[in-house]
């Protein structure tokens, strides 16, 4: 197979439809998400012959000569585009024979490569091998966590306290849930951004008081560009006063929704805030989508990581390859 493929680029008319059939589809990789995401891009196809096998996606930096970490792209890389029904030892050969390829294509056209693969790219080695038996510069590869929780039951509309998916919470998060709603809270589904960007507005002048607007603006056309695309959400939570708490922003693509963005008030908040904006979240997901899965993408730092995980997701890997 190696020998029959070819390296071509592809031209963003064709990218969306072509990633949407693929079993690696994700939302970072859209047009609409990365026309926005502040930085340039490449794509690419393998063709064998004239049927396309994957698709390669990269972030570059303005010289267009070294592949670049994008901070708002979560998963980029290798998306496959084979026979679903092929069988299982087959296509794992052909998937390895694609990267193998693609990595010297990417080692030809780039003077560095940084890739953060979509988890369910599992299978590693050809990363793991460059130069194996060689002298030369060999991939450096880190390993990311991110929770993936099934919110399919919520779609049943039962007691939710007698949701598996609600008793499968961490006891902090089912009492804050609980006080949320004995204090009266209230939570509304929006398609406008202003009140969300003066919350993140505020997070990050905290972070970085120096230099964020850059930041803030990507933030804001992401968000714009994705809720033009409807393919997106922001959920406000508020207390009895009707004082603005927090505000979410979640996406999502043809297989998973995603948690983007999230910011709480500098004058008003509640130690229950995040955890019911984020339970209606999930709500919102069941209501309007036929989405079954939440990624709350990225559990790679101990306070978010405990929050996120808190939910009950499943603990899922991914693998960032640099070199």
């Amino acid at each position: 197979m190696y020998k029959n493929l070819s390296f071509l680029k592809c031209e963003l008319s064709e990218w969306d439809s072509i990633l949407e059939n693929s079993e690696q589809s994700t939302l970072f990789c859209k047009s609409y998400f990365l026309k926005y995401s502040g930085s340039k891009f490449h794509l690419w196809k393998v063709l064998q012959g004239k049927e396309i096998k994957a698709v390669v996606c990269i972030n570059v930096d303005d010289t267009e000569q070294y592949s670049i970490e994008n901070e708002f792209i979560i998963h980029n890389g290798i998306f496959f585009k084979l026979d679903k029904n092929r069988i299982l030892a087959k296509k794992r050969e052909d998937e390895h024979q694609i990267i193998n390829f693609v990595i010297d294509k990417l080692i030809e056209k780039y003077k560095s490569i940084f890739l953060t693969l979509d988890p369910s790219v599992t299978d590693i080695r050809p990363f793991q091998w460059y130069n194996f038996h060689k002298s030369g510069p060999k991939f450096k590869i880190d390993i990311k966590y991110t929770s993936i929780l099934d919110i399919s039951e919520l779609r049943k509309n039962l007691n939710f306290e007698k949701s598996k998916i609600f008793n499968q919470l961490e006891p902090v998060r089912r009492y804050s849930i609980r006080q949320a709603i004995k204090e009266k809270c209230s939570t509304k589904s929006v398609y406008e951004k202003d009140n969300f960007l003066i919350l993140y507005k505020s997070l990050l002048k905290k972070i970085n008081p120096d230099s964020y607007e850059n930041k803030l603006k990507i933030v804001s056309d992401l968000v714009q560009s994705i809720l033009d695309k409807e393919k997106g959400v922001i959920v406000n939570t508020y207390d009895v006063n009707n004082n603005l708490l927090y505000s979410i922003f979640c996406a999502w693509d043809y297989y998973k929704a995603y948690y983007l963005f999230g910011a709480p008030s500098d004058k008003h908040n509640k130690p229950w805030q995040g955890t019911i904006g984020q339970w209606a979240v999930f709500r919102y997901i069941v209501e309007n989508t036929n989405i079954n899965k939440f990624d709350f993408e990225g559990v790679n730092s101990p306070k978010r990581g405990w929050f996120k995980l808190g939910f009950g997701g499943e603990i899922v890997p991914y693998y960032q390859v640099k070199i």
